[in-house]
């Protein structure tokens, strides 16, 4: 899983960071219709560490969600490897 944040954001300089570190953090996810599967994946981690998955915004495109991060909406969820990574 990858995560995008801002650049100033405490743990952007951690290699790694565990899932319940950003959870209550993380509201951005990719629009599910768009991928299905990864969206089922990503539900099914979050239940099985027990933690609430809570989609706040969906976006369509890499750009999309990095003005929402930019926005202050929150942490995004994205397939863009070019973001900081995250370990369960």
């Amino acid at each position: 899983m990858v995560v995008c944040m801002k650049r100033d954001d405490p743990l952007a300089s951690e290699t790694e960071v565990e899932l319940r570190q950003i959870a209550e953090r993380l509201k951005i996810y990719r629009a599910p219709e768009l991928q299905p599967a990864a969206h089922l994946r990503l539900v099914e981690m979050f239940a099985q560490e027990g933690i609430p998955l809570h989609v706040d915004c969906s976006a369509s495109t890499p750009s999309h969600i990095q003005w929402m991060v930019n926005a202050g909406y929150g942490l995004a969820s994205s397939g863009e490897n070019r973001y900081q990574s995250i370990r369960r």
